[in-house]
This record gives structure tokens, sequence and C-alpha cells, in this order.
């Protein structure tokens, strides 16, 4: 569904452009990676000692570091999930966002059994993430499971509140 939609309709957000540029750059073994900002992820493209940032959204643009951070002005020494900011991601914690992204619509489905799969997946990907505890802890809260919820809740505050400390970046709170 999600590609598909990418493909068919020629729309998508960040998250579904680099999932396509991802899938192809894999399938023709180009060194390529996930990169997460807050509110923003894009492709890199590494040769070695260079690298390009790709922003999939437009129309393939290379975008500097530079610019994404003087997008995050107050962020150069941030960290996102406990990661320096501009780092590659690991296919791990890119497909955590995804599954994230599908736990979401899921639970705007009112699917909430399939968006705690989803955001339980997520989890078992990428632990330290406080947002995916965050919002399985909603889906469990639409279920009713207050016990699940609070406890989700609890942990996702918790790992922001690390998060927090090591950063000084307002989009990562």
């Amino acid at each position: 569904m999600f590609i598909a939609h990418v493909l068919d309709e020629a729309q998508g957000n960040c998250l579904a452009w680099t999932t396509l540029y991802l899938s192809v750059a894999e399938r023709l073994e180009l060194s390529c990676h996930a990169v997460r900002i807050p509110g923003h992820v894009f492709v890199r493209y590494d040769q070695g000692l260079n690298s390009l940032n790709i922003k999939t959204t437009a129309k393939w643009q290379s975008r500097s570091d530079r610019h994404y951070m003087k997008m995050l002005q107050r962020c150069a020494d941030a960290s996102v999930s406990g990661k320096p900011v501009m780092q590659s991601l690991t296919k791990r914690e890119f497909l955590s966002m995804i599954l994230v992204s599908r736990g979401l619509i899921h639970k705007d489905m009112e699917n909430y059994d399939q968006a705690i799969a989803d955001f339980t997946w997520a989890v078992e990907l990428n632990p330290g993430y406080p947002g995916i505890y965050n919002n399985r802890g909603l889906a469990y809260a639409y279920k009713h499971d207050t016990d699940r919820a609070g406890r989700d809740w609890r942990l996702g505050a918790k790992l922001k509140a690390q998060h927090r400390s090591v950063s000084n970046c307002p989009f990562a709170r």
C-alpha cells in the first residue's frame, strides 16, 4: 500500500520517497542510507570520503550537511534517539520508522491490534526511541488497557528525559 501509492500517484512524504529510493539503491548495490533529523528523513549516498545528501521530496536535489544544520541551528550537538543529528540510520532503525508510520495509519483506522503489533515490532528493532512507546501507549489507551498504556507512557517519558539531558535541540523533545 505504501510504496504502491507513491508509484501510482507520484506523491508521498519524505519517509515514502526515502523508502523507495533505498529499495532501488539496495537493488543496485549503491551505498545509501537513511538519515533522520527531527521531523524529516532523507537519503545519504556515501562515496568513501565524500557523501551526497538527497532530499527525496524536492525532485532529488542534493543538500549539504550545512543546509540541514542551518535548519536546525540549535541542534549542532543534539542527538535524536541517542544518536547524533545527521548520522546515518541502520536498516533496523529505518524499518522501525516505517513500522511506526504504518502503526499510526492503523491507529487512525481504529485497527488498534495491528497498530500495537507494528509498534511492538518497532520497539524490538529500535528500543531506545521514546516516540514508539508513546504511540503504542496511545493505541493501548484506545483499547482501554490503561495498565499497558501507562507503562509505555512512563517508559517513553523516561527515555525522552534521557535524550533531553544530552540534547539542546528543541525538535528532539
